[in-house]
């Protein structure tokens, strides 16, 4: 049983998987993150993930060129994480790390993995909970309120992050420590939005309740898992929440603090000629620097 270590820099007590598996109250926002837990709870009853292997790997191969620098017991966040199919990835490449002694000289591991996510998933549906250095907290991204300041080392977010609440960043740079990195892949419309969003959403509405006149039970839990889906679609693309442009990106990450390092679109087509497109998203959080101590 993997051991949770919401605080390891800040050298508190680690604590027990079951203690730290639990929800934590969403805040206010446009975004309606129960609509969310609920498509996500039926679709990782039957599928392991939603993204695809090429964003994936683009975040492992990014995580890497940092995680050298990382010191011993550092900690990497991954928000929005699902069932921890990246953490299954990253251990099928590298393994489990090594121990090392950190500065007070503790015997720990060289660096761990905490996985956000707001979906009720059991122990059993995550792939890398027995993993020891692999550790779970059940909440939504704009309430890490768990987690202490400036304790984590790096981030990660694969097409989660711009689903939640814009209160998400903000937690996530002050959970960060000074210096600390992040490493998004974000959603692109033209690939999370289709042109005949509401033409399918009132065929399938109509397919499950009828109208006023022939109500319908509702069928299928997959035709449930749709309408929700397509539900979610509608609300993020009402919302505006989706970034279009370089300058979206830049404005919204830049005013909550962060540095924003590279942007790129990328672009991926699947084996039946659908195209899917990406923003890769590299952050930092300024690192403090000239410090002036007053008398």
């Amino acid at each position: 049983m993997a051991r949770a270590l919401t605080e390891i820099s800040g050298g508190s007590y680690p604590v027990t998987f079951s203690e730290v598996h639990k929800t934590v109250p969403t805040s206010n926002t446009l975004i309606d993150v129960d609509a969310q837990r609920a498509y996500y709870s039926l679709f990782y009853e039957t599928n392991i993930s939603d993204s695809t292997p090429e964003s994936r790997s683009s975040l492992i191969k990014r995580l890497e060129s940092v995680r050298s620098s990382l010191p011993p017991g550092g900690v990497i966040l991954d928000l929005g994480a699902g069932k921890q199919i990246l953490e299954a990835e990253h251990i099928s490449q590298f393994g489990t790390p090594k121990t090392v002694y950190n500065w007070r000289g503790e015997c720990v591991y060289a660096y761990n993995f905490l996985t956000v996510d707001h979906t009720p998933l059991r122990p059993d549906q995550l792939l890398a909970h027995d993993a020891p250095h692999v550790s779970h907290l059940k909440a939504s991204g704009d309430q890490l309120d768990p987690i202490r300041d400036a304790s984590l080392h790096v981030a990660l977010s694969n097409l989660a992050l711009d689903f939640m609440p814009r209160k998400s960043i903000e937690e996530l740079h002050r959970v960060l420590v000074p210096g600390g990195r992040v490493f998004l892949n974000l959603s692109d419309p033209r690939s999370t939005i289709p042109n005949n969003l509401d033409d399918a959403y009132a065929r399938m509405n109509y397919k499950m309740y009828g109208n006023r006149w022939t109500r319908k039970k509702p069928q299928k839990t997959e035709d449930r898992r749709t309408l929700l889906m397509l539900k979610n679609k509608r609300m993020l693309r009402d919302a505006k929440e989706l970034f279009e442009t370089n300058e979206q990106i830049w404005e919204t990450f830049t005013s909550y603090g962060f540095s924003l390092l590279s942007v790129t679109n990328c672009s991926q087509e699947d084996s039946d000629g659908w195209r899917m497109h990406w923003w890769e998203v590299d952050l930092e959080k300024p690192p403090i620097e000239n410090l002036v101590f007053k008398a």
